[in-house]
C-alpha cells in the first residue's frame, strides 16, 4: 500500500478551522500543517483528477513526490486487470473525497455522458470535463441535504399552503401542474416557470416569507424543521431563488453511515455536515440556485429527469459482505465504496482482518481508529493506494476502526 498526500480544496462553503473534518485529518497526518481558524477546508480529493492530483509519499526518492497518476502510468497493472485497463486506461475512473460542509452548496445536477461531452465542446470554461458524474455520499456526521423531486402530493400541498411559493409560480402554472395527465412534463413546466420568474417577484415573495416565518411559531416538528431550513438558506443566500427549492426537493436529515446516490441528471444540494463522496472522475456541475457562481438554468431545466420519490426512497442501502464490511454498490461501474467498521468489542492486539484483493486499484482512508496494516500504522486521516489484486491484513487493533475504500467494478 502506497501512502498518499491528497489535495485540499478550500472552497468558501467548507467548515472553517479545526471544525472541518478535512482539516483535522490532514493535520493528524502532517503535524506541521497550519490550520487557520478562518480558513475553510471543504474537500479532500483522492484520485488522479488533474484539478487535484494526489501525491505519493515514499522513502524511495524515485517515488516520493510523484503523482499517483505517474505511478499508474508506470505500472498500469496497478490500475487493474486487462479488462479494466482496456476500459479506463492507465487511470482511476473514480474520484474519492471527504467533504466538510459549513454553508449550503448550490442546487445542482451532473450531466449524463452525452450531454457532458456536448457541454465540454461548446463551453469548456464552465464545463471542464467530457465525463459524466454520478456520485454517492456516505455520511460521517449528522448530515442535511436536498435530494430529488418530492412526491407530487407534497409539492401540491406547498402550493396550496405557502402563498409566497404559489405567487412566484402563478395561478395558471399551478393549475396546469395539478391537472397535468403527464406528471413529469407538468413538473418540468412548473420548474421552468419558477426558474423563469421575474427577479422582482422572486425577491418580493422571499422577503414576505422571511417576515412571516420569522414571526410564526409552530409545534409541528416537520414544519418547524422546514421553517428553520428556509431561514438558514435565506441568511446564507438572500434573495436567491434557490431558497424555494425546499418546496420541490426532498429534505433529508441523515444519520452517520447513511448514504444517498445521486444519479445523472438528478437535482440535489448539500446543506451541512461531513461525508465521504465518490463519483465518476469528473468535475462537471450544472447549477441553478444557492450560489454566486455561474447558473445555467436552461441546461438544467432541460436535463433533469423530473422523477418524484419520497425522502425515504432516496436512502441508498448497502450490501452486507461480512461482520465488518458493508459494500455500497451503485448502478454505474466506475466505483464501489466499502465501509469497514470494527467496534469496541473487537479491539485487541490479536485482532486480524483481511482487506480482500480487488480486480482494480483502490484508495483507502482511515476515518477513526488505530491499527497496523502490513506493517503500516493506520491513524485517522491516513490515505493509501492499494494496487489491483493485492490483499492486506489489518491487525494490532488499538481502538474502534472506521475505514472507507473505493474501487471500480469489473462488469
Amino acid at each position: 500500500m502506497y501512502p498518499l498526500r491528497c489535495c485540499v480544496k478550500k472552497y468558501e462553503w467548507g467548515r472553517k478551522g479545526m471544525d472541518s473534518a478535512v482539516a483535522r485529518m490532514v493535520k493528524n497526518q502532517i503535524p506541521e500543517y497550519v490550520v487557520d481558524d478562518d480558513s475553510p477546508h471543504a474537500e479532500l480529493w483522492m484520485g488522479t483528477h488533474p484539478s487535484g492530483p494526489t501525491m505519493i509519499v515514499s522513502s524511495d526518492p524515485e517515488l516520493d513526490g510523484k503523482t499517483l497518476l505517474n505511478l499508474l502510468q508506470t505500472y498500469p497493472e496497478y490500475v487493474g486487470t486487462v479488462n479494466i485497463v482496456n476500459k479506463y486506461g492507465d487511470n482511476l475512473p473514480f474520484l474519492f473525497k471527504v467533504l466538510s460542509v459549513g454553508t449550503a452548496l448550490s442546487i445542482q445536477a451532473h450531466p449524463n455522458k452525452k450531454l457532458a461531452e456536448e457541454l465540454h465542446r461548446t463551453d469548456p470554461f464552465h464545463y471542464p470535463d467530457a465525463n459524466h458524474k454520478p456520485e454517492m455520499a456516505i455520511t460521517l456526521t449528522d448530515f442535511e441535504a436536498m435530494c430529488g423531486f418530492r412526491p407530487h402530493a407534497e409539492i401540491e400541498a406547498f402550493l396550496d399552503n405557502v402563498p409566497e411559493f404559489r405567487a412566484v409560480i402563478g395561478n395558471e402554472a399551478t393549475t396546469n401542474y395539478k391537472n397535468a395527465s403527464d406528471k413529469k412534463q407538468g413538473l418540468k413546466q412548473l420548474f421552468v416557470t419558477l426558474m423563469s420568474a421575474p427577479e422582482t417577484v422572486v425577491i418580493q415573495n422571499l422577503e414576505a416569507l422571511v417576515q412571516r416565518w420569522s414571526r410564526e411559531e409552530t409545534i409541528d416538528p416537520d414544519k418547524e424543521a422546514l421553517r428553520q431550513l428556509f431561514l438558514k438558506l435565506y441568511s446564507q443566500f438572500p434573495n436567491d431563488i434557490g431558497c424555494f427549492a425546499i418546496f420541490y426537493l426532498n429534505y433529508l436529515k441523515l444519520k452517520p453511515g447513511e448514504a444517498i446516490y445521486l444519479g445523472q441528471d438528478e437535482p440535489h444540494a448539500y446543506i451541512v455536515g461531513d461525508c465521504m463522496e465518490c463519483m465518476a472522475c469528473s468535475d462537471n456541475v450544472v447549477r441553478a440556485g444557492l450560489t454566486p457562481k455561474f447558473k445555467d438554468v436552461k441546461t438544467l431545466s432541460n436535463m433533469l429527469t423530473y422523477i418524484s420519490k419520497s425522502a425515504k426512497e432516496q436512502i441508498f442501502e448497502p450490501k452486507i459482505v461480512d461482520e465488518f464490511t458493508k459494500s455500497f454498490v451503485v448502478p454505474v461501474p466506475e466505483f464501489v465504496v466499502d465501509e469497514i467498521r470494527v467496534d469496541e468489542s473487537h479491539v485487541s492486539l490479536a485482532f486480524e482482518y483481511t482487506v480482500t484483493k480487488k480486480e482494480s486499484g483502490s484508495i483507502l482512508i482511515v476515518i477513526r481508529g488505530e491499527a497496523s496494516c502490513n506493517g503500516t500504522q493506520l491513524t485517522p486521516g491516513y490515505v493509501g493506494f492499494i494496487p489491483a489484486v493485492t490483499a492486506l491484513t489489518i491487525n494490532q487493533l488499538k481502538s474502534p476502526l472506521l475505514i472507507y475504500r473505493a474501487y471500480c467494478r469489473t462488469d
